[in-house]
């Protein structure tokens, strides 16, 4: 009873974000369809749940295992038929993490609970930060354990706690362990412990600062590389050069990739934040950093940094890659929100009218996130990977009911345009140990091939196509089903065999 009266503002705090939090991601959790990398990675749970074995086999694809095992362990407890919320729950989760964790730090750096709060309902109704919190990848997981180490990386630079240390390395390492990313902390975090000792400080401790920060490294790397404990650990470095300029490249001509790549990032930052977020929040950097300059150091690196190393080596990005940077870019928005606040009742009053007027957009676009995914202002690339082009899962369902309702007639073999994503991966799932119902993956699928002929002559046989506009003329197809996406592009097509 002592601790509850101790902490009771904190817990009424806590109850009330996490109210808000749940709300906003758990409402309408499952409206969007099925995304392709969804697939894939619920399908590798999925084996791992039904098989026990294979623990690791995200890593063929350059992926860490974390997120895997946690949607695994949800899909042993959930019905089947729940799949892609067994997949998205664990991002709920993760984001949970983080806001605690954006309070935590803010709190930390500041020593004022009402701006951590007001950092925590950023970070809340954030729009970029919402739609990850709600989706089966692994961006969300990624940070929330960075917060926290950077948290605990800060802590460890005030006291020199072993504790501290350990929990540093405990939560860099479960960061690896969601994705490489992790690596650019493993880097910054040590700079952020020394930005909060003074160089006396910094002298007089020198051996202790080298003993935890040597603490720090052995626990996340010991974390880290439990991924050896696969023969496939060697593949994922593989997988990840695909997506990253090779060193001999960029030795070679270091900014051949930044200026398309930052001008890529900065849309989609603009997109997401949207424009007087964004806006607001530089002009919030440059007011805070009158007043707290290391500490503004420190939130500016975490939030450009990411962003500048990606975009010097990226040779594929997405926006959620610089997800993980975004909760930073709140905290000098509240801190100058709390300044607000201190002015007497009548500029209180309109500065934080003003505010409200500044982040409306924002709220609109978390609204219609959560109403109708298809209406919500994405950024070209994610609207056409969400919801307009065939990595979506729109027009699935319509397909889904077909093949529930030709199943009750008995065995039927699907097979589908592609054998890695989408295509078969939402098939496998939706049917998952259903007798009546073989799935098969093909491509390219340009040519009909004895297999399926043979298929055709011994039951009944269906081919989803969904990489055309049209049925291709030059294939004796029988047009049996048509379903689309938002804006009419990359229709699903079932069809048959011609006799």
């Amino acid at each position: 009873m002592n601790f509850f009266k101790e902490h009771k503002s904190e817990i009424l705090i806590f109850l009330s974000l996490g109210l808000i939090y749940f709300i906003t991601r758990l409402y309408n959790l499952l409206s969007l369809p099925i995304f392709t990398d969804e697939s894939i990675y619920i399908y590798w749970a999925k084996y791992i749940a039904v098989n026990h074995s294979h623990w690791f086999m995200s890593l063929i694809d350059g992926k860490p295992p974390l997120l895997i095992w946690a949607i695994a362990g949800l899909l042993t407890i959930l019905p089947q038929n729940l799949y892609l919320l067994a997949g998205r729950l664990p991002s709920v989760f993760a984001g949970a993490i983080s806001l605690v964790g954006v309070y935590y730090l803010t709190v930390l750096l500041f020593r004022s609970k009402r701006i951590g709060v007001i950092s925590s309902l950023f970070y809340i109704f954030s729009p970029f930060i919402l739609f990850y919190d709600r989706m089966a990848l692994f961006d969300s997981l990624l940070t929330a354990m960075l917060i926290w180490s950077v948290y605990f990386a800060i802590k460890t630079g005030m006291n020199f706690k072993i504790k501290d240390a350990v929990r540093w390395g405990i939560f860099l390492g479960l960061a690896f362990l969601a994705k490489p990313t992790a690596i650019i902390f493993l880097i910054l975090t040590p700079v952020y412990m020394l930005m909060f000792c003074d160089f006396k400080k910094i002298k007089q401790n020198l051996k202790t600062i080298i003993f935890l920060d040597l603490i720090m490294l052995l626990v996340s790397q010991a974390i880290n590389n439990v991924q050896r404990l696969s023969n496939t650990f060697p593949l994922a470095a593989v997988k990840d050069a695909q997506f990253q300029l090779p060193l001999k490249d960029f030795l070679m001509n270091p900014f051949q990739l930044l200026g398309g790549n930052l001008n890529a990032f900065f849309s989609w930052i603009v997109s997401y934040y949207t424009l007087p977020v964004f806006l607001l929040g530089i002009f919030c950097f440059v007011f805070l950093f009158r007043f707290e300059f290391k500490k503004t150091l420190i939130i500016l690196s975490l939030w450009l940094i990411p962003i500048s190393i990606f975009a010097l080596v990226g040779r594929e990005i997405f926006p959620r890659y610089i997800l993980f940077t975004t909760p930073y870019f709140f905290i000098p928005i509240a801190y100058t929100t709390d300044r607000i606040l201190s002015f007497k009742k009548k500029p209180a009053i309109l500065g934080i009218i003003l505010i409200g007027i500044v982040f409306y957009p924002s709220i609109l676009f978390s609204f219609k996130i959560l109403k109708d995914p298809a209406t919500a202002p994405f950024p070209l690339t994610d609207l056409q990977q969400y919801v307009t082009q065939h990595p979506s899962g729109y027009g699935l369902d319509k397909v889904f009911v077909f093949l529930r309702k030709e199943e009750k007639q008995g065995k039927i073999t699907v097979m589908t345009q592609g054998t890695f994503g989408l295509y078969p991966y939402a098939f496998n799932l939706e049917f998952w140990g259903d007798p009546n119902m073989n799935v098969l993956g093909r491509w390219p699928l340009d040519k009909i091939d004895p297999d399926m002929k043979q298929i055709a002559k011994t039951q009944r046989f269906y081919i989803v196509l969904k990489d055309d506009a049209m049925i291709p003329a030059n294939l004796p197809f029988k047009f049996v089903l048509k379903s689309t996406k938002p804006g009419g592009q990359y229709p699903i097509y079932i069809v048959t065999l011609k006799e």
